[in-house]
C-alpha cells in the first residue's frame, strides 16, 4: 500500500483500498468496508477487524429494510444511519441518491463524534471515486 498525505491524494490513485485505509488504519476506526446495493464487497480498508465483515451485512440489510419502507412514504432518503453497539458504534452511509453503494464504518463506541468528519470526507471521496470510474451516473 502506498502512503498518502491527505484525502485529495487518495482520491487521484483511484484506489478505493487506499481511501477505505485512509479510515481503518486510524487508530480508534475498527474498520471500513463498501459494499454494493446486492450487499457484496467491493473494497475493504487494509486494517478491517474480521469481526466487521461478519456484523455489516446484518446491518446494512437492516438499513436497505428501512429504505425500501421509507420509499413508500414521503419521508425521503436516509444519508446516513449510526448504530450503537454494547461496545461499538456502526456507521452506513448510502453514497448516492440511487442507493447503489454503501460505506460501512466501525469503531470504539465513545470514538464516534471524534471520527465523523473524517467519515464523511472519506465517504465524499468515495462517492467521487465511484461516480469517476463510471459506476454510476449521476
Amino acid at each position: 500500500m502506498i502512503a498518502y498525505s491527505n484525502i485529495n491524494e487518495l482520491i487521484h490513485s483511484r484506489e478505493f483500498g487506499g481511501i477505505l485505509s485512509y479510515l481503518s488504519l486510524v487508530n480508534g476506526i475498527e474498520g471500513a468496508i463498501l459494499y454494493d446495493r446486492d450487499g457484496l464487497v467491493v473494497a475493504s480498508g487494509e486494517n478491517t477487524d474480521s469481526q466487521l465483515h461478519y456484523q455489516a451485512p446484518y446491518l446494512l440489510a437492516d438499513f436497505m429494510s428501512s429504505l425500501a419502507k421509507l420509499e413508500q412514504t414521503d419521508f425521503g432518503r436516509i444519508d446516513v444511519q449510526v448504530t450503537y453497539g454494547s461496545e461499538n458504534f456502526f456507521q452506513i452511509v448510502n453514497l448516492n441518491k440511487a442507493s447503489l453503494f454503501f460505506l460501512v464504518v466501525s469503531g470504539p463506541k465513545g470514538s464516534y463524534e471524534l471520527f465523523k468528519i473524517r467519515i464523511g470526507r472519506s465517504a465524499q471521496a468515495l462517492e467521487y471515486l465511484i461516480h469517476e470510474k463510471g459506476y454510476y451516473k449521476g
